[in-house]
């Protein structure tokens, strides 16, 4: 059973958090004293991480989940308690030169790069407390860049998505960022699906 003290510990999501930043961010997170759910479609992984992080002494769980499953989503939301923060980290990368990508392959990253991220974000923002914060991690890519149009046109879409989800939930204290790094070493450049 958890003292008070753990119980009064923030509770943040971080999604793709068993690999790449987003394994950093949970861990950075759970060290400086917040509760974290690491949502990641490897389950296996997530668990394996999760258990090194508990050995750490951290506060660590995780949740194996299909984000474009909107049924899950909506399931996992309501399975913990209200958040206290949403990191929107997980992502799907394809390099693939312009005249060779397809409707598919647009949709596909929109469904995970951005639709995923609308709809945790709304089911989580139904829970939230009000000055609740929210941060997608978009990419330096939204400004433009070669062989992979559909990702750059999912991230532009992602920091468009920011910035009107900021502008609604304003009135409740909830704060939306976008953060939009370069090319960092993690799986995902190498085109690995990581939700």
């Amino acid at each position: 059973m958890n003292n008070s003290s753990e119980e009064e510990k923030p509770l943040v999501l971080v999604t793709g958090g068993a690999s790449g930043m987003g394994r950093a961010i949970v861990e950075r997170l759970a060290r400086d004293g917040w509760r974290v759910v690491m949502a990641d479609y490897n389950g296996e992984l997530a668990e394996r991480e999760t258990q090194v992080l508990r050995a750490a002494g951290l506060d660590v769980d995780y949740r194996a989940i299909d984000l474009t499953d909107e049924a899950a989503v909506r399931a996992m939301v309501q399975s913990l308690p209200p958040l206290a923060a949403l990191v929107n980290n997980a992502g799907i990368f394809d390099e693939r030169a312009f005249m060779d990508v397809s409707s598919a392959d647009f949709r596909r990253m929109y469904e995970v790069n951005l639709l995923a991220v609308a709809t945790l974000t709304q089911e989580a923002a139904r829970k939230m407390a009000d000055g609740a914060r929210i941060v997608n991690i978009a990419s330096r890519a939204y400004l433009g860049a070669k062989n992979h149009p559909h990702y750059v046109a999912s991230k532009a879409a992602l920091v468009g998505y920011t910035r009107a989800s900021a502008m609604e939930l304003a009135p409740r204290g909830i704060l939306v960022n976008a953060i939009a790094p370069g090319l960092i070493d993690t799986p995902l450049p190498l085109a690995l699906i990581h939700l």
